[in-house]
């Protein structure tokens, strides 16, 4: 082929490319690339026979296909006659990630205050219903979730509601156990006026009366047992709740093993709850939860 051939060859070639077929080529990536590729390695070749005008149109042609075809990086495209302008991606995705990042961290930071709040204001005279309370919950628990959050974030997040949660079925079984321990305080001060009753003018006075020591004495016990449970209660670790409220009850003085092992048994489905909710960090018996006022 000769030179003047090869000339004509390439401005039919651009011809082509700028005369309608450019739309349809576009959108074949591959086939835009090539001819890109193509056009710039025949403008090299014209440029070496010394072809400037010619050289000049390929070049401009293969330079153009290629940016076409690498649009969405560039915000401004000028030269060889062709003008354009395009987004900028990278910057935009780099923005919106920036944003996302922010949008997180003060959704996380609200998390923490609505948790504290609903810990709190939920002791108050204006308690938020346990039901909302509920519902907020697992609001909350979506956003997070949602803004993928990671799970050991939440779990911080959500503590402090998590501790006043198993406060309260904690405490709820220290209230079960205080009303045994009442109920054991009442049958000894009744055997006690019963003692006294009986031997009102006992000689040698009432301390001499049998069983009316013992009874005073286990009274004191009692006190001071139950004195020691409340406050030990009150920097409880809660994630031992259950085996530490057991070894509260192997201790209760003046009772039998039997008396002990029954009233453990009875405690079964409460100790149960509280060991899934710390298991779960979600409540077994939702309802019963529900029904049951707050601090009972």
């Amino acid at each position: 082929m000769s030179g003047w051939k090869r000339v004509e060859w390439c401005k039919s070639l651009n011809r082509a490319f700028f005369g309608g077929v450019m739309a349809n080529i576009f959108q074949i990536g591959s086939v835009a690339k090539l001819i890109g590729v193509i056009s710039f390695c025949t403008g090299i070749y014209l440029s070496v026979r010394d072809m400037t005008s010619s050289a000049v149109t390929c070049f401009s042609a293969g330079i153009l296909m290629l940016m076409l075809f690498s649009m969405d990086k560039f915000e401004f495209i000028k030269g060889f006659g062709f003008e354009a302008k395009s987004r900028v991606l990278e910057r935009k995705i780099e923005e919106a990630d920036e944003l996302m990042g922010r949008l997180v961290r003060v959704t996380k930071i609200f998390s923490h205050l609505s948790t504290q709040l609903m810990a709190r204001i939920g002791r108050m005279n204006g308690p938020i219903p346990k039901r909302e309370t509920e519902a907020l919950t697992e609001e909350v628990l979506s956003i997070l979730s949602v803004l993928k959050v990671d799970a050991a974030e939440i779990a911080i997040l959500m503590k402090p509601l998590h501790n006043m949660n198993l406060s309260d079925l904690s405490h709820h079984c220290l209230l079960i156990l205080r009303g045994f321990v009442y109920a054991r305080e009442q049958v000894c001060n009744q055997e006690v006026n019963e003692l006294v009753r009986r031997n009102y003018g006992h000689a040698g006075g009432i301390d001499l009366v049998p069983g009316y020591l013992d009874r005073i004495n286990e009274l004191k016990e009692l006190s001071s047992y139950i004195k020691k449970v409340n406050e030990e209660f009150n920097s409880v670790d809660y994630s031992d709740f259950v085996g530490i409220f057991t070894r509260w009850v192997r201790n209760l003085p003046s009772s039998h093993e039997e008396e002990k092992d029954e009233f453990l048994r009875s405690m079964e489905e409460d100790l149960m709850e509280v060991r899934y909710y710390i298991d779960n960090k979600k409540f077994k018996n939702i309802d019963k939860w529900f029904d049951r006022p707050y601090g009972h």
